[in-house]
């Protein structure tokens, strides 16, 4: 009987296979993670066990009623439920959620939710960050910006700066600006600022990379 191989995948869902569709694989090789049913029966895992795991990092066992969504990339999320299973492959803001029990989140990367969530994270390779900020007062960019003082002159007192890629702070802005408007970052990479405002953004910062101060890494990096 020919087997297949399932290779290089971000996770694999056998929650659905019978033990004779299970029997029909041979390999599963460099995956993030697998899904088994909640309550496997003993042939089920027989067949499960037959197969061969290289560079699996999780096998998780998921409710049989809860849908498993997958986030790949960087991404927004709204309105997540506990009818699902979220896999975040990469970074993701979460912003609302419509039920009282906890959601499942397996990260593989960075998440970001309001402290007040009930948020289930069952699996972290990376980050998942409970923050306390308003939503009315958050930013929040997909794309590398660039931030001048006359966009902070202009921002909400406490504004919470979101991005899923490198920010730059502009020349003129000034740790007075700075701490006058009581901005906060958030930051999956990189931000990039004069040594005048490093003070205030290591202390106001989250999730970010590395803070870059050096001159020519600083006039190197362009906004496109």
């Amino acid at each position: 009987m020919f087997k297949k191989k399932i290779c290089c995948v971000a996770s694999v869902n056998l929650t659905n296979y019978s033990p004779a569709a299970l029997r029909r694989i041979s390999k599963i090789a460099n995956c993030a993670l697998v899904f088994l049913p909640e309550n496997p029966s003993v042939e089920y895992m027989e067949a499960f066990n037959e197969i061969s795991l290289i560079n699996v990092a999780n096998v998780i066992h998921a409710p049989s009623d809860k849908t498993i969504c997958s986030v790949n990339g960087s991404a927004i999320l709204k309105d997540v439920s506990s009818k699902n299973f979220y896999i975040v492959n990469g970074e993701a803001v979460v912003l609302s959620t419509v039920s009282d029990e906890p959601v499942p989140f397996i990260v593989n990367g960075q998440i970001f939710y309001k402290d007040d969530m009930n948020i289930e994270c069952i699996s972290a390779n990376g980050e998942a960050t409970p923050v306390n900020f308003d939503y009315e007062k958050v930013k929040i960019y997909q794309e590398r910006i660039e931030i001048n003082a006359d966009f902070i002159k202009h921002s909400e007192q406490g504004t919470y700066i979101i991005c899923m890629s490198k920010i730059k702070l502009s020349e003129d802005v000034t740790d007075e600006i700075l701490s006058e408007k009581g901005i906060h970052f958030i930051c999956s990479s990189k931000i990039y600022c004069k040594q005048n405002v490093y003070g205030y953004v290591a202390a106001n910062s989250q999730g970010m990379d590395k803070i870059i101060t050096d001159a020519e890494e600083y006039k190197k990096f362009i906004i496109k």
